[in-house]
């Protein structure tokens, strides 16, 4: 196979770079298009020391979620590490910009979901990990590596 044909049958699990936010104008059936059950992500954010956990719309049946991080590990359970971010049902909101980072540390990720018979339910594929960097870090570094031209205006010495 050539490397042309297995690129475009890879699929790209990270390819949108439209904020959520901006999706909520468009129909429902849209947004609930855009967080599918399953699709749980983690990203940098642009400001700074900055992630983004982007969760899926629960099933019929919860009546609660709840997203929490850890440090070095999965959280375990609904009481392991850090609480980001819990909202009962009816589910209005898909999305939590996490800031209180530090750099180059990688941070993990998952959701819970409490069913309507008290019940809490996770799986894999409501888990993320990600390393915040600074904004501009990388930008910057190239940006700097590029060698410097001055402009000078007709009749300057």
């Amino acid at each position: 196979m050539s490397r042309t044909s297995s690129l475009r049958s890879t699929p790209i699990s990270r390819s949108v770079d439209v904020p959520i936010r901006s999706l909520r104008s468009v129909p429902v059936s849209a947004t609930l298009e855009a967080t599918r059950t399953g699709e749980f992500v983690v990203f940098r954010g642009y400001e700074g020391d900055q992630l983004v956990v982007n969760w899926p719309s629960p099933e019929s049946g919860a009546d609660m979620i709840r997203i929490r991080r850890k440090l070095y590990d999965w959280p375990q359970s609904t009481e392991d590490g850090v609480l980001l971010f819990e909202q009962e049902a009816p589910f209005t909101v898909f999305e939590y910009s996490d800031r209180e980072l530090e750099s180059y540390q990688v941070y993990y990720y998952r959701m819970f979901i409490r069913r309507i018979d008290g019940t809490w339910y996770t799986d894999n594929s409501l888990r993320g990990k990600e390393f915040p960097v600074p904004t501009g870090y990388f930008e910057a570094s190239v940006w700097n590596r590029l060698p410097t031209f001055y402009h000078r205006e007709d009749g300057e010495s």
